[in-house]
Formats: structure tokens, sequence, C-alpha cells
């Protein structure tokens, strides 16, 4: 192999790599972002999102959706379960994709959002994902979207 062969193969495998590292870099952020969403709304996370140990234990006796990740860290997790009545509706490979299909769950089978998580569930399927329903969104969502449109 030439050294200009080589050099060329070295600079592909390190273009690949860095593309890796920045899709890596954005499903973080990504992540960091839709968690934090709820505590801008003052509502807890605990009550979206449970690794697969907690859930078990917990045995989720309410029967509300809910996302399950396997392990002990929910930003270092490429498997995200979503769980409706405790039964596993769907699976998804990134914390957006499994908050998005939370919302979809609520919305497919028509179960009211719980209060504990009425704003962060509101906000995401009005905004992010432009699910529009003829309920008023809460006063604390109309207050985050004037203070993210100001910016």
């Amino acid at each position: 192999m030439s050294k200009m062969c080589f050099n060329e193969c070295i600079d592909i495998k390190m273009k690949k790599i860095s593309f890796s590292y920045f899709l890596l870099c954005i499903g973080l952020v990504e992540s960091v972002a839709l968690l934090a969403l709820s505590g801008l709304l003052r509502e807890e996370t605990d009550d979206f999102i449970s690794s697969e140990a907690q859930y078990m234990d917990n045995e989720n006796s309410t029967g509300v959706p809910i996302i399950v990740y396997s392990g002990e860290d929910p930003f270092k997790c490429k498997d995200f379960d979503v769980y409706a009545d405790n039964v596993k509706v769907l699976s998804v490979k990134s914390m957006a994709q499994a908050f998005a299909a939370l919302v979809a769950v609520f919305f497919v089978f028509n179960i009211a959002y719980p209060k504990s998580m009425l704003k962060t569930l509101t906000f995401l399927q009005k905004v992010f994902i432009g699910l529009q329903d003829s309920l008023k969104k809460p006063q604390p969502v109309v207050t985050l979207l004037t203070n993210l449109n100001r910016h």
C-alpha cells in the first residue's frame, strides 16, 4: 500500500470516528435537554423515566406509561422501552425516540396525562411533536415558550 493511499485510509477512518463522536454528543445533549425540560417545568424526572431495576422493584402499580432503560445510566443506554399498564408497548434506541413514543402511547391509547407529568408532556406534544388538541397549554408551558422565544 502506498503512503498516499495509507494516509487517505487513515483520513477516512478519522472522519468516521469524528462523525460517530459528533452523533454521540448530539444524543447526549438531546438527552440532557429532555431531562432538563421536566426540571424547568418543575416536574419530577422519575415520573417519566426509570431504570429497569427500579421499575421491576416498584412494579409501577399505577400502570401510567413510563420509559424504562437498561443499566444504571440513561445517558449511556442504547435501548429504551415504553411500558403502559405494566406491559412493554415498544422499544426504541434513543432517549428522544423514547420521549416521542411516550407521548404517542398517551395519545394513541387516549390516556389523560397525569398531573405530575402534564406540563412536560404537553410541551413535548404541542411544541416538539406538533400534535394539537383542544386542551389549553398549562401556564408554565406558555411562560417557558415565551422565555425561549425571547432569546
